[in-house]
């Protein structure tokens, strides 16, 4: 009888210590990835807010549209000094630190202009969502450059 549970015991402290190995692995993420994950919330709020005319009245009524544009704005003047981390997954560009300047500078600028078009009272949602748009596109220029998946090792 004892046979009949020792085979899930074992199963279940194997199970067990998979999960807790994975779950360390994930944590082992640089100040970087932590800053983009909270780039990441920010710019889903700011998303969903310019979404609809109406989601864009209720935003701008309670002013979250501004106040996220703005954190996010810090962020990415945060990450731009994060380079050195940056950097590393940088494949066929020459000078990659000059390169991640160039493109935080333009994320800067955008985020900065976006902050401006929303901050208005007069500013309409397809504006705003377009301002939007350009910020977003920032993101993905340095993503394609520098956020290279990693290639399955299976």
């Amino acid at each position: 009888m004892q046979r009949k549970w020792s085979i899930p015991g074992v199963t279940m402290v194997s199970v067990a210590v998979l999960t807790a190995g994975l779950s360390l692995a994930d944590e082992d993420e640089g100040p970087l990835h932590k800053l983009m994950e909270k780039v990441n919330a920010k710019s889903t709020a700011i998303k969903k807010a310019v979404r609809t005319p109406v989601a864009y009245k209720k935003a701008q009524a309670k002013d979250e549209i501004v106040k996220n544009g703005e954190e996010l704005l810090k962020l990415a003047k945060e990450a731009r000094e994060l380079s050195k981390e940056g950097v590393k997954k940088a494949k066929e560009v020459k000078d990659p630190e000059k390169k991640w300047f160039e493109l935080m500078d333009a994320l800067i600028a955008q985020t900065e202009k976006f902050v401006a078009v929303a901050g208005n009272s007069e500013t309409k949602q397809k504006d705003a969502s377009s301002a939007f748009r350009v910020v977003s596109q920032r993101c993905t220029d340095c993503h394609n450059i520098f956020r290279i998946e990693e290639e399955d090792k299976f």
